[in-house]
């Protein structure tokens, strides 16, 4: 940065240091620091720009974290204090979206969450947010009742929208990785150790252990008092017709741990796990088929509306949803963060939430969208756009015959990179079209590049038009 009126230098450095920013006066001969965080900001880490005009100094960084000086250093303001180093583990909304809730870890004002007018402003939930659980799941049967549970037996109930939460007893104090209730008095919940299943009949006020499983359940899922089924460890799933009195062991075609399942009705259902795995049965669980996706993460949860329209989330915000059943997926994104929750309200909105105490809304956009499907390609390739010349929207379609980690940027005439539409995502062997909108650019010549594990396969021009 130049001094305005002078011909010396200053210079600024900022990178993987969560503290300070290291600034030179004289060439890089010797340096001080800048402390550059908020003296109440609780959480911190790599920064990636930041710049200076004047006495206003702007700094950025991971998962949304932007602080700004306004005299030249000294003091700092953060402006994305929603960022913590807790988790939101998992989200209920209303269908209208006015009302919603999420759970999870972190500070004592940010254990449990809840909005009245669509996620615009944020509430800490009474009872739950000064206990030293944190919470897995939560399990509302309408607008006003509902439960929660999580660490050391902790199970909560609200018949008030979340307004104020009651401690339940509960005989374990293992951790409770799920909650499912039917109706206001009947519910199971799943257990990491110990009894690892447990049923009430009179609204959580006693819980009895059902015989079954016999290590980690990760998930329950009830369509109705009689008939449901819970998933865990090592490929096991198991289902019952008689609420619980007896479970029946399945085949569900898989090894891999499988965090959870979800059940469309009696007949129909999914469930993901680690290594990508997503799986489907159209007959009540006695097949369970596998579902190709984009990619081979660990999926911790999945949640459907009907049998068509579903989404699945996972570890490093791999986020896809399909509206086929699993046939073909279109590649969303969390911003970075893990997601472990996802919840449809309708096939038009949905929630997640995951690390760094981060909330999603999504609704349904019609353009912008990278579908994926499973025709896989005998060699790379990128496809000219359709239309070209085009205003502001246009299709690129590009396939690739093997996994691979994928990179489409988007330059200008000049070569400045101006859109990055995958950066290095891993994703499954498949065919991938892309909607791309061109809105926030200027009319002119484009080109995009398509690069698989660090090769740039080809690159090709297209002309926007307004």
């Amino acid at each position: 940065v130049v001094r305005p009126g002078s011909s010396s230098y200053e210079v600024y450095v900022i990178g993987s240091d969560a503290f300070y920013i290291y600034h030179s006066s004289n060439l890089g001969a010797t340096w001080d620091t800048i402390n550059h965080l908020d003296n109440s900001q609780i959480w911190t880490s790599t920064w990636y720009s930041m710049d200076k005009n004047g006495s206003a100094m702007v700094a950025v960084g991971a998962s949304g974290l932007i602080n700004r000086s306004t005299n030249g250093g000294t003091n700092w303001t953060n402006y994305n204090t929603w960022i913590q180093a807790g988790t939101m583990y998992d989200v209920w909304a209303e269908y209208n979206n006015t009302k919603v809730m999420v759970v999870g870890s972190g500070s004592n004002t940010t254990k449990g969450l809840r909005s009245t007018n669509g996620g615009t402003t944020w509430i800490a939930m009474d009872n739950i947010t000064t206990t030293s659980k944190y919470f897995r799941s939560i399990s509302m049967i309408n607008s006003n009742t509902g439960y929660i549970c999580g660490s050391s037996g902790g199970m909560f109930k609200t018949t008030n929208g979340g307004v104020s939460w009651d401690s339940l007893p509960f005989p374990g104090t293992q951790l409770l990785y799920s909650v499912d209730f039917v109706n206001a008095t009947t519910g199971w919940t799943s257990s990491s150790s110990s009894s690892y299943l447990w049923k009430t009949t009179n609204g959580g006020n006693t819980w009895t252990s059902q015989s079954g499983p016999t290590s980690a359940v990760y998930c329950v899922d009830m369509v109705d008092a009689n008939t449901g089924w819970f998933s865990g460890s090592s490929g096991k799933i198991w289902n019952t017709t008689n609420g619980g009195t007896n479970w029946t062991a399945q085949t569900s075609g898989t090894t891999t741990t499988l965090y959870w399942v979800s059940m469309v009705n009696a007949s129909t259902g999914y469930v993901c796990g680690s290594s990508g795995t997503v799986r489907k049965t159209t007959n009540g669980g006695t097949d369970w088929d596998t579902i190709t996706t984009p990619y081979s993460t660990t999926y911790y949860k999945t949640d459907w509306v009907n049998a068509d329209n579903g989404f699945i989330v996972g570890s490093s915000a791999y986020t896809a949803k399909t509206t086929d059943g699993g046939a073909n997926w279109s590649i969303e994104t969390t911003s970075g963060s893990t997601t472990y929750g996802i919840y449809m309200n309708s096939p038009d909105s949905a929630w997640a939430c995951g690390s760094l105490q981060a909330v999603y809304k999504w609704a349904k956009a019609p353009q912008g969208v990278a579908n994926w499907n499973n025709e896989v390609p005998t060699t790379y390739y990128i496809n000219q756009n359709y239309p070209n010349p085009f205003n502001p929207t246009t299709t690129i379609k590009f396939g690739i015959p093997k996994a691979g980690n994928v990179t489409l940027n988007v330059y200008d005439i000049t070569g400045r990179l101006v859109k990055t539409l995958f950066n290095n995502v891993p994703l499954n062997a498949g065919t991938i079209t892309y909607n791309f909108n061109g809105s926030n650019l200027a009319s002119g010549v484009y080109f995009y590049s398509l690069i698989v594990d660090n090769n740039k396969i080809d690159t090709k021009k297209m002309v926007l038009v307004k």
